[in-house]
């Protein structure tokens, strides 16, 4: 998986975990809402990192070069 596929997915789960948290009516779509927009922002904090350092890149920045090591990010990469 590239880095942008990671990313999408993990928003994806995220706001679809939201989605059903906040639906309303059965309490069981309320939890498995709550444990999908957990997962969602886990994946997230596992994913998104440096391909080049491994360090963690912040959540609302879209990086060009990591603050780390400073190596460009290919976010089309496998």
């Amino acid at each position: 998986m590239t880095l942008r596929q990671k990313i999408t997915f993990t928003i994806g789960v995220l706001l679809t975990g939201l989605m059903l948290l906040t639906a309303g009516g059965r309490p069981l779509l309320r939890i498995v809402g709550g444990f999908a927009a957990l997962d969602g922002l886990f994946l997230h904090w596992l994913w998104y990192r440096c391909p080049a350092c491994g360090k963690r890149l912040t959540w609302g920045d879209r990086w060009t070069y990591c603050p780390h090591c400073g190596a460009w990010i290919d976010y089309d990469k496998k």
